[in-house]
C-alpha cells in the first residue's frame, strides 16, 4: 500500500510541475486533478492508519457519546390536575407520553380526567381532556435539553345537580398554547422537565363563567419529573434475561 501512494505523491507532483506552463483553463482543470489525487492520497493514507491503529481508534469511538436513538418514549403524569380537583373538593390525574419521531421533533399526546364537587353547591362536576402537542428540539439532542412547540387541547366538561351553570349539561373547551421548555435528564431514565406556556381559549364566548373560570390559566408554569418507561423496560428486560 505504501508504494501506491508513493506513486501517487510522485505523480502529483510532476502534474503540478507542468500545470504552470498551460493555459489558464488547462490549468484550472489539471489543478482540480491535482486536489482529487490528493484528497484520495489522502484518504488512503487515513483509512491504513486507521486499520493499523484499529484498537486506539475503537477506543476513541466508544468515549464519543452517540446520538439519541428515534424511538424514545416518554411517560409522565401531570399532578396538575390533581392540584386542581383538590381545589375544588375533588380529584383528578393527567397523564402524557411523549414519542421521539426525528432526533428534533417529537409528539406528545395526554389524557386527563377530573372530578369536583364545588362547595356550597349542588353540582358535579367531570372533566375529560385531549391533548396532543408537537415539539421541537433545535439543539437536535433527542427528547433533551431546550424545546418549542405548540399544544391543542380539548376538554369535555359535564355538570349533573340542580346548580348547573346556566342550566347547562355540558361545554367543550377548545384551547391552543405555545410552549417553551427545558428538559434536563438523568442517566436517561429520569427527566426534569422545566416549562412556561400562555393558553388561549379558542370559544371562550360560548362558554359559562363558571368554566373560563376554572380553565382561565393564561400562564402556565412549573417543573414536572418525568419517566422515560421504554428506556426503564428495557433496562430490566436486559437484567432479567442475564438473570436467566
Amino acid at each position: 500500500m505504501k508504494i501506491l501512494w508513493q506513486k501517487a505523491a510522485c505523480f502529483a507532483k510532476k502534474l503540478a510541475a507542468k500545470a504552470f506552463c498551460l493555459s489558464p483553463n488547462a490549468f484550472f482543470g489539471k489543478y482540480l486533478l491535482l486536489l482529487l489525487i490528493f484528497l484520495f492520497a489522502a484518504h488512503g493514507a487515513f483509512s491504513q492508519e486507521a486499520a493499523e491503529s484499529g484498537a486506539t481508534e475503537q477506543g476513541k469511538k466508544n468515549s464519543v457519546a452517540e446520538k439519541p436513538l428515534v424511538g424514545k418514549t416518554i411517560f409522565s403524569i401531570d399532578l396538575g390536575y390533581l392540584g386542581t380537583g383538590l381545589k375544588n373538593n375533588g380529584w383528578g390525574f393527567g397523564m402524557t407520553v411523549e414519542i421521539q419521531l426525528l432526533d428534533f421533533f417529537s409528539i406528545r399526546p395526554g389524557f386527563s380526567h377530573m372530578t369536583m364537587w364545588p362547595s356550597g353547591k349542588d353540582l358535579v362536576i367531570t372533566t375529560v381532556g385531549l391533548r396532543s402537542d408537537l415539539l421541537f428540539y433545535p439543539f437536535n439532542r433527542g427528547l433533551d435539553k431546550l424545546y418549542l412547540g405548540g399544544i391543542l387541547r380539548t376538554e369535555f366538561v359535564m355538570y349533573s345537580g340542580d346548580d348547573r351553570p346556566e342550566a347547562r349539561e355540558q361545554e367543550t373547551v377548545i384551547s391552543i398554547a405555545p410552549v417553551i421548555g427545558w428538559k434536563q435528564n438523568f442517566f436517561d431514565f429520569v427527566m426534569i422537565d422545566i416549562f412556561v406556556s400562555y393558553q388561549f381559549i379558542q370559544n371562550e364566548a360560548d362558554l359559562s363563567a363558571q368554566v373560563v373560570e376554572l380553565y382561565d390559566k393564561r400562564f402556565e408554569y412549573g417543573v414536572k419529573f418525568k419517566l422515560n418507561i421504554g428506556k426503564i423496560v428495557s433496562f430490566l428486560g436486559t437484567r432479567l434475561s442475564h438473570k436467566n
